[in-house]
């Protein structure tokens, strides 16, 4: 049978995870006293519960009373320490025994005095004790004793006595305690609680080049002084196919309707059929709901103020909108132009107003699938399937860039017809993909090979933020299976730093002082002092304590 001893802190998921390490199947828990285990009664429940599922036997060692009875409780079994038997010793003789003179007498006082009074007693009048003159004895006489002697003082001083003595042990407490809290104190404010951390940003240049490298399939290594690089000729036949929202809208809600007045300034009578005549409002087409024929031309009740004759204009037109909406619904007296394919379209001597008001438009929509939905699926396909081929690469270190490759597209299939009336549509794209791919972490290497030739040794060449090299294709030939990059490098030449032995300087030293220090060697251009905490102003005294990192990675 094994043991686990537990800590304080552990919870129930992190004992079952030192339980699965353990591959004995009976164990021990031996538990601390208000160990977090016992918080909670349900923790036991959910203990043995994992405990069974892992085919564990558990028993529980503890002191804290109240974890025993919740261990038992959940059906754990018990365990309790073996105590040695040790040797009796004289702490081991029970209280209230007296040890006495085989032969001598036992005598008890009928009468309770203060051992004063007994001792003024005894001194005062012995023959109280003893009728016998001096020197003479008797064989059944004895000498006076008192069994039970009480203090030779009052009860009040004694217990004054004990209370002073009480007083100044509690006094002693107090003071190792304040003594041992101060010490603490010290030492959390000293040794634990101040901590200091230096970043060290070293001296950096910037800078960049510009390179041609050579790709080719038939290339077999890397070669720095020539700029080449070797390529893998790709060829792959791939499909591609998706569902697409349709993003063409069409308004098919009820027609408004409605009647108008028709003015004809042509002095002739004309006539206006509803299939070639249209009345609109700003983009908003009507037509007449039937034809017109020989609409009498306007006539004036005065000639001179041009006034016009009410009855000249005959009776009102319905008119109906071309589509359905609620847009087209007009207010009466609004003015609608006529457009009429013999007649024309000349506003100046013919056009209409609303008579009563164009209403009941009503508006609905539905999804059409438009011929910019159609471009942008295949657009869509097309780079799903070129991410579909990057992502095949991958797995064998392998990139193309763009412009690497040639797609020639077999056929592109949609189940929805433009103007189509349908939320969605797909689409399935098959195309062949023929092109050059590289190894872009060779083409990194290669690069920052090419460009530390030219570095002194006390620097190290990095990439920027971005940790990436451009790059772009000039010009490809895939019959030949050769093509050339143009690569475009920005990165910085970084100062070599030795941080070693450096944080044994800085130790109980000030902020100034720190900077005195590391600001005068050549390789470091700044540095950031944290110290902690906010109040603390100097280095700490201890090595360990004191962290030195390098900024800017």
């Amino acid at each position: 049978m094994s043991n686990l001893y537990l800590n304080l802190e552990d919870d129930v998921s992190t004992i079952v995870g030192k339980l699965k390490k353990i591959n004995s199947s009976s164990l021990v828990l031996v538990c601390p006293k208000r160990c977090f285990l016992f918080k909670d009664q349900i923790n036991l429940h959910l203990l043995k519960k994992q405990a069974d599922l892992a085919g564990k036997e558990i028993s529980i060692l503890t002191m804290d009373e109240k974890g025993r009875g919740y261990a038992e409780e959940a059906g754990f079994k018990l365990k309790s320490l073996l105590l040695e038997k040790g040797r009796r010793s004289f702490s081991d003789i029970s209280p209230g025994k007296r040890l006495e003179p085989a032969n001598e007498p036992k005598v008890q006082s009928t009468k309770k005095v203060s051992g004063l009074a007994k001792l003024l007693a005894f001194g005062s009048k012995p023959e109280q004790f003893s009728k016998e003159k001096p020197g003479s004895l008797n064989e059944n006489s004895v000498s006076p004793k008192i069994l039970v002697a009480d203090s030779v003082f009052p009860s009040e001083i004694k217990q004054a006595h004990e209370l002073k003595q009480h007083k100044h042990k509690n006094q002693r407490r107090v003071a190792a305690l304040a003594a041992a809290s101060l010490l603490i104190i010290l030492l959390v404010f000293f040794v634990v609680l101040p901590k200091a951390t230096v970043i060290v940003y070293p001296k950096t240049e910037p800078v960049t080049r510009d390179m041609e490298i050579s790709l080719g399939a038939n290339v077999q290594a890397a070669d720095v002084s020539k700029l080449i690089l070797p390529a893998k000729k790709i060829s792959e036949s791939l499909q591609s196919k998706n569902t697409f929202q349709s993003q063409g809208k069409k308004e098919v809600g009820n027609k408004a309707s409605g009647t108008v007045k028709i003015y004809n300034f042509t002095k002739l009578p004309i006539n206006l059929k509803s299939s070639t005549t249209i009345l609109t409002v700003g983009s908003k087409t009507y037509r007449l709901a039937q034809d017109i024929n020989s609409l009498k031309p306007v006539t004036y009740k005065n000639p001179k103020t041009k006034e016009i004759n009410p009855n000249s204009l005959g009776a009102s037109f319905a008119v109906i909108a071309q589509d359905g909406g609620e847009s087209f619904n007009l207010p009466a007296g609004t003015r609608m132009e006529i457009s009429n394919q013999v007649f024309g379209s000349n506003p100046q001597f013919l056009y209409a107003k609303i008579d009563t008001a164009i209403t009941g438009g009503t508006s609905r929509f539905i999804s059409v699938v438009t011929d910019q939905d159609i471009k942008d699926g295949q657009t869509f396909l097309t780079n799903q399937l070129i991410q579909s081929l990057k992502d095949k690469l991958a797995k064998d270190n392998l990139t193309v860039a763009e412009k690497s490759y040639n797609i020639e597209i077999k056929s592109f299939i949609t189940d929805k017809a433009v103007n189509s009336e349908s939320p969605s549509f797909e689409a399935v794209l098959n195309a062949n993909i023929t092109g050059l791919g590289f190894d872009q972490g060779q083409l990194q290497k290669l690069v920052m090979d090419r460009i530390s030739q030219t570095m002194s040794q006390d620097k190290t060449l990095e990439l920027n933020e971005h940790g990436q090299i451009d790059y772009k294709i000039k010009s490809m030939d895939l019959q030949n299976e050769i093509a050339i990059l143009l690569v475009h490098f920005e990165g910085k030449a970084v100062r070599k730093m030795d941080l070693n032995d450096l944080a044994q300087g800085l130790v109980g030293k000030s902020k100034s002082e720190v900077n005195e220090i590391l600001k005068s060697r050549p390789e470091i251009e700044k540095i950031d002092i944290i110290l902690a905490p906010a109040w603390q102003q100097n280095f700490p005294w201890f090595r360990q304590k004191i962290s030195v990192i390098r900024g800017g990675l």
